[in-house]
This record gives C-alpha cells, structure tokens and sequence, in this order.
C-alpha cells in the first residue's frame, strides 16, 4: 500500500478530517489535501508524526499494543 491509499485508508478508518490531520500533525491543510490526492509526499521526517496522528508509534504497532 502506497502511503496515498495509507493515508485515506485511515483518515476513513479513524474518521479523521484532513484538517484534524493537518493539525496533529503541524502542517497546513492544503499540504495534507496534496498527501490525499497524491500530489504530495510527507517527508520523511514527517511520517512518524503522521504515524501517531492514527495512534500507531514508530515500529508500526497501535498504542498500547504492548
């Protein structure tokens, strides 16, 4: 799964809004709309930021999963 499709799995999934997403994770709204439709990547130094706004930690794991 590319992290596009990653990405709107779970904004549906969690039923996150993209500007709830934008703001857990400190970026604006049309940078999370260009994730969404694919225009845009987050960084690398974005993505665990991005991880935890859907309650997953670095090793890819939900929270409180241990």
């Amino acid at each position: 799964m590319d992290i596009t499709t990653a990405i709107n799995y779970w904004l549906d999934a969690k039923a996150i809004s993209q500007a709830e997403l934008a703001r857990r994770c400190q970026v604006s709204r049309a940078t999370v709309a260009g994730w969404v439709s694919g225009k845009k990547r987050p960084k690398g130094t974005r993505l665990p930021e991005v991880a935890g706004a859907f309650g997953w930690d670095r090793h890819g794991e939900a929270d409180g999963a241990r």
